[in-house]
């Protein structure tokens, strides 16, 4: 888990969760990479291993109104 990162959906620094790889995210398309969901709004991106500051979205959360 990462604290205090910025989400790139929700523009909010947050906490993520990581999240297990697919067989081709982790042997074919993004091997240096993990994977992460946002826990304010659910969006998962990708970090890689050695710069895990740099967070590149692939689906983009639901954001539920607290009003």
């Amino acid at each position: 888990m990462l604290f205090n990162r910025f989400c790139p959906s929700c523009k909010a620094s947050v906490n993520l969760k990581q999240l297990h790889r697919t067989f081709v995210e982790r042997y074919m398309t993004r091997k240096l990479w993990e994977k992460y969901e946002c826990c304010n709004c659910g969006a998962e991106v990708f970090a890689h291993c050695n710069k895990a500051q740099d967070l590149e979205l692939i689906t983009a959360g639901k954001q539920v109104s607290t009003e």
